[in-house]
């Protein structure tokens, strides 16, 4: 089993009486899933139906808390506070002292979570929740102060849990979950191309979002061309981006990799004939 500590300082809160519905509007997951024991993953579209932002949510009562990626705080911010409008709302930012990965088999259990997509607990020492993109990513623990930073230490001394990240991004690889950073996302994807409907961050049932006309006609047309996979050789190291080629012709390229896998942006059209093990395509 492992973990890693990310350097990520600050996440989002919105409080007040419009919360719920001023972001049932905007993204692109049910905030009626989000209740107290659970958390979701979500999605912030341009309206041309590419992405912005992606994020984590969870609730604590009157609170909604969105958790992106750090490097995209700033940004989400100013765009939920462009979108607040009349909304009887309370946007801000706040703080917290360090942020933790857990993963690897059974991971959940030593923090007492069932083996379930998005279970959220607010413990005595952290808040912690399930990722709800895909159980084997593990767990993600939030912690407040340096007192809750300790009992996570703690845990991980005497669980003799591992630090390695790179076995993290071989699990997030393997498992064709995009990154909005390491594969260079921000206004460039659609969801519907880069596996988004399969990583539980889209809603099909919940009514309008921003962008959701464009995807939705995507899904309904079937007209992607181009689609997210996870791509192995026995032959070579990858590097991104990096050109892909299949019987001399180019088919796609990567976008983030590992060692020997990688995720790439194929032509759906040019792979029905690679062999395929496990949905990894064999290059």
């Amino acid at each position: 089993m492992y973990y890693y500590k990310l350097k990520k300082k600050t996440i989002i809160c919105i409080e007040g009486k419009d919360a719920i519905s001023f972001l049932q509007g905007i993204i692109s997951n049910n905030t009626n899933k989000l209740l107290n024991n659970r958390a979701i993953y979500s999605t912030l579209l341009s309206p041309q139906g590419k992405l912005l932002h992606d994020f984590f949510l969870f609730r604590e009562k009157n609170k909604i808390y969105l958790d992106p990626v750090d490097s995209g705080v700033e940004k989400l911010n100013e765009k939920l506070n462009l979108y607040k409008l009349n909304s009887e709302i309370n946007i801000s930012k706040k703080k917290i002292f360090s942020y933790f990965l857990f993963f690897g088999k059974s991971i959940n259990k030593i923090l007492g979570l069932k083996n379930k997509l998005g279970e959220y607990k607010k413990l005595s020492y952290a808040k912690v929740f399930n990722d709800p993109r895909n159980i084997n990513l593990g767990l993600r623990i939030i912690c407040n102060s340096k007192k809750e930073d300790v009992e996570i230490n703690k845990i991980i001394k005497s669980k003799k849990l591992i630090m390695n990240y790179d076995e993290y991004e071989k699990t997030r690889i393997m498992n064709c979950i995009p990154d909005i950073d390491k594969d260079n996302l921000y206004n460039n994807a659609y969801l519907l191309q880069y596996n988004f409907e399969n990583i539980n961050s889209i809603c099909w049932k919940k009514g309008c979002f921003i962008g959701q006309e464009v995807t939705v006609k995507m899904k309904n047309r079937g007209s992607l061309k181009k689609k997210l996979f996870t791509i192995k050789s026995f032959t070579k190291k990858f590097k991104s981006p990096e050109e892909i080629k299949y019987k001399n012709q180019i088919i796609g390229s990567t976008t983030s990799h590992f060692n020997n896998i990688a995720l790439a942006l194929l032509k759906i059209n040019k792979i029905s004939n690679i062999r395929k093990k496990n949905k990894v395509i064999i290059i």
